[in-house]
């Protein structure tokens, strides 16, 4: 993977999504390595499900983080309110994984509110910023 793939991986889902982005990046977007995965799978599902006339109905129009949380905003023009339901579960289906991954790496993570910079971020990454590891709780029936 070259340089400018790795600082920014929103060139390579446009080339493999042509349908959904048509053909560019979206304006003020910008996508951590770690979610990429979860926004590659989000979009395959939403194409997979289009026809070509529908997915002509379809834009990604941007992707981003925001309060530490995946923000994929996909606009469905003129498709049955079924099909747009389908396309707004795959998308908030991202949006609440990407509350548990880290966003720099796409470990299980958790949500840093303490700098002013809230991220999802595994401890390796939160340590990175400064931030002590989440102390999580056991299991009920395990002892902690």
């Amino acid at each position: 993977m070259d340089k400018t793939t790795q600082d920014n991986p929103l060139p390579g889902l446009v080339a493999e999504f042509p349908r959904l982005f048509r053909g560019e990046v979206p304006g003020r977007s910008d996508l951590d390595t770690g979610w990429v995965e979860l926004v590659r799978r989000a979009l395959a599902r939403i194409d997979a499900m289009l026809t070509d006339d529908q997915a002509a109905q379809v834009n990604v129009a941007q992707v981003k983080e925001k309060w530490g949380e995946l923000r994929l905003y996909v606009f469905a023009f003129d498709l049955d309110q079924a099909t747009q339901e389908r396309i707004a579960g795959f998308v908030k289906e991202a949006q609440a994984e990407s509350q548990m991954t880290c966003a720099k790496c796409g470990q299980p993570g958790d949500l840093r509110t303490d700098f002013p910079h809230v991220q999802t971020l595994c401890d390796t990454h939160a340590a990175e910023r400064g931030e002590p590891p989440v102390r999580r709780r056991p299991p009920q029936g395990e002892p902690s």
